[in-house]
């Protein structure tokens, strides 16, 4: 009988985490839909919705208000991105 209550202990907080998972998700994405970038170089840019997200979270920053979507990233500049997405 305790392994029945421990599985179903369990399950209830994976399935929890999920519905917390998904609807963080659901929400970083109608984000992603809805927003505009203010980068004066990404409008009309086919990622210009993913773009305005990074900056919109904090997660980019660009400079003298330009993201240079087109550019070659350096090594350093995609370990910075990928640093500041982890931060929890």
């Amino acid at each position: 009988m305790v392994r029945f209550t421990s599985t179903v202990i369990k399950t209830s907080l994976v399935d929890k985490l999920l519905r917390f998972y998904t609807g963080r998700l659901l929400i970083h994405l109608t984000l992603i839909l809805m927003s505009d970038s203010n980068f004066s170089d990404s409008k009309g840019h086919q990622f210009t919705r993913a773009i305005a997200w990074l900056k919109a979270e904090g997660y980019a920053k660009g400079i003298d208000n330009k993201f240079y979507p087109d550019s070659t990233v350096k090594r350093e500049e995609l370990a910075k991105l990928i640093v500041n997405v982890l931060k929890p």
